[in-house]
């Protein structure tokens, strides 16, 4: 188990959301996928909404499948 009080970096948001769109292919795609709204993905894209552990999780599992296929 990940230990969210050393790992969670809500400032690494804006990296994260970017590389999901770029694998997705939209932000509204990115959205659907993480269970977000394409609104909340645009806050957290410019430093406006705080990132969750969670949703943290879930946008670094993104871009680590889409790591896997390259």
């Amino acid at each position: 188990m990940i230990d969210a009080r050393i790992k969670h970096d809500p400032a690494s948001a804006p990296g994260l959301v970017a590389q999901a769109i770029a694998v997705c292919g939209t932000q509204r795609e990115a959205a659907a996928r993480l269970g977000v709204s394409r609104e909340y993905l645009r806050q957290l894209s410019n430093g406006r909404a705080g990132m969750s552990y969670s949703l943290q999780v879930s946008l670094e599992r993104l871009k680590d499948a889409a790591n896997e296929y390259e």
